[in-house]
């Protein structure tokens, strides 16, 4: 949502996070996903869980806190103007949030690229909360 929001121009900040943000085009992975997210949203419905396997191929190894959508996007070319600084967060073994900012570089290359060693970024919010708030103050402040 924030790439959206800068990307459009209309509203003046002077830094973003993101946080593992999806940017990158799944190609043929897209309607797998597509129908696999769909299944895993009936399932939540239903109160079921998500198996194991499955969180563990798209969230990151035992990243079980936090369920996000997959889609795919497209990035605001007017992205390219925007003046302030960018902190991206993503997990070690998150493949596509590494594929995400590789893309966003291309746009912003200033960009902060942070990747936390050995969980995802969902697992470090919800687990390491106090440290992930105190950087991201600490970020914000600077």
């Amino acid at each position: 949502m924030v790439v959206e929001i800068i990307g459009r121009g209309n509203v003046n900040v002077v830094k973003a996070h993101l946080d593992a943000a999806f940017v990158t085009k799944m190609g043929l992975l897209t309607k797998p996903y597509e129908y696999v997210f769909c299944k895993a949203i009936k399932r939540i419905q239903n109160g079921k869980a998500i198996p194991k396997f499955m969180m563990d191929a798209v969230m990151d190894k035992d990243n079980n806190s936090i369920i996000e959508i997959v889609y795919s996007y497209n990035i605001p070319e007017n992205i390219r103007s925007y003046k302030g600084t960018v902190l991206f967060w993503r997990g070690s073994n998150e493949q596509y949030p590494r594929k995400s900012v590789a893309l966003l570089k291309k746009y912003l290359p200033a960009i902060i690229d942070v990747e936390i060693e050995y969980m995802g970024h969902g697992q470090y919010l919800h687990e390491h909360s106090d440290e992930y708030a105190g950087k991201l103050i600490e970020y914000l402040q600077s």
